[in-house]
């Protein structure tokens, strides 16, 4: 499956969709480390409290590693670029 279909399918089917407080912030494409990933941001209640996760879909060959963080709403803005940066150390061996 490519990166393309692999995060169609996660977007569409993974399930956060179902959720009646869904709601995607945005999306996009990057190259971390020299490899082609995809991103999203959405919100969503969990147990009373709404959450932002970020999430990236990263290929290498025949492998797709996501990356997930979140954290509650509110207090996701402070924790924003400390996410980032861990995502964009990442490296596949």
């Amino acid at each position: 499956m490519s990166l393309d279909e692999y995060y169609q399918t996660f977007v569409t089917y993974g399930g956060l969709e179902e959720l009646s407080s869904y709601e995607k912030l945005s999306e996009g494409e990057e190259t971390i480390n020299g490899l082609k990933g995809k991103w999203f941001e959405c919100k969503y209640k969990d147990r009373g409290i709404f959450v932002t996760n970020l999430i990236y879909l990263i290929a290498k060959c025949d492998k797709i590693f996501m990356l997930t963080s979140f954290s509650s709403t509110e207090k996701y803005p402070k924790y924003k670029d400390n996410f980032l940066g861990m995502i964009k150390s990442f490296e596949a061996m």
